[in-house]
């Protein structure tokens, strides 16, 4: 006679991701299909991998098969540096559980620019550091030819928008100051 056993584990976390919002926040999104005694989501921020601070409380939803999505925005990541995240998910008994942890690396600066949306369908807004007033900025097709755009400064010095309603869907080439960007036109 054998006996089976079964570890039930109280969250079934199918993904955890970060990624930057539109206003230099960190969007944090995770996603269970299961949930047993959950009580809550403690998210967890560090700069340097190693001091992890808490930031933000979530509530879990008890018990629940269902499947849930989560999210958390982070006001204040570093805009100059990495952000480390990870959950740590509680009981009501007071039994824990940990994520990996996941990263948010500062695209913005070393891309110089942050593009969105992408794919979009008419109007991109860029954000970005430098001076607008200095930007070289060019839209090019698949096959290099340049294509006329109008942009306009939305905020000084670190953000403008550009209106592509008027050209075809397809793939395009955005230069802003000699950085290139892939834009998908739908």
């Amino acid at each position: 006679e054998s006996i089976l056993i079964i570890d039930v584990l109280p969250v079934g976390l199918v993904d955890f991701t970060v990624s930057w919002s539109k206003d230099r926040k960190a969007d944090l999104h995770w996603t269970t299909v299961s949930e047993s005694n959950n009580q809550n989501f403690i998210l967890f921020h560090s700069l340097d991998f190693t001091k992890f601070k808490p930031i933000g409380s979530i509530e879990g939803s008890g018990t629940s098969n269902k499947t849930i999505q989560y999210n958390y925005l982070h006001e204040s990541p570093s805009l100059h540096s990495t952000n480390y995240y990870f959950l740590k998910q509680y009981d009501f008994d007071g039994v824990w559980s940990q994520s990996q942890v996941i990263q948010l690396s500062n695209s913005i600066l070393n891309s110089e620019y942050f593009i969105y949306p992408n794919p979009t369908n008419g109007i991109i807004t860029a954000i970005g550091f430098g001076n607008s007033d200095l930007l070289r900025i060019r839209l090019v097709d698949a096959c290099g030819q340049n294509i006329d755009i109008r942009s306009s400064v939305k905020d000084q010095e670190t953000a403008f928008i550009i209106d592509i309603h008027n050209i075809n869907t397809g793939i395009y080439y955005l230069s802003i100051s000699g950085n290139i960007y892939k834009i998908i036109k739908i």
